[in-house]
């Protein structure tokens, strides 16, 4: 089984972009390495950034993702909220997954996210939900 992103041009493929924002370098090499079993012909490019800093410069030059995976608590006063915010006003139709071990409702309903996973939680639930999002064709 093969899984592709549909490129701009209909029927046309292409390895997917995927920014993935968290402080904890631990808990970002488990996503990353989650996330790289989405696509087996080729593995997406995926983008990290230790810091939401960091991420919304990328962002904000112009730097084109199918998908954003962030930490919703980033330290130094800019989070996963503006992580997310940034993304969306860049573009809005970009999917963005939050996670967060302890994220209120309140900050569930202001942030601009898709999809919010609690941690911790199932791997298997990122890796659902980031192929839901990026709209994966499953080929046989």
């Amino acid at each position: 089984m093969i899984l592709e992103t549909r490129g701009a041009k209909k029927g046309t493929m292409r390895r997917s972009k995927i920014l993935v924002v968290d402080d904890i370098g631990a808990v970002r090499q488990l996503v990353v390495i989650t996330l790289a079993g989405l696509d087996h012909a080729e593995d997406p490019e995926i983008v990290e950034c230790a810091d939401a800093f960091d991420a919304i410069d990328r962002i904000e030059s112009g730097e084109r993702f199918d998908l954003v995976v962030t930490d919703f608590r980033i330290p130094r006063g800019r989070e996963g909220k503006l992580v997310a915010e940034t993304a969306k006003r860049r573009d809005p139709g970009i999917p963005v997954i939050c996670m967060s071990g302890d994220m209120t409702d309140q900050d569930q309903a202001e942030t601009p996210a898709d999809v919010f996973l609690v941690k911790p939680f199932k791997l298997k639930d990122l890796l659902g939900a980031a192929e839901r999002l990026l709209g994966k064709v499953r080929h046989e």
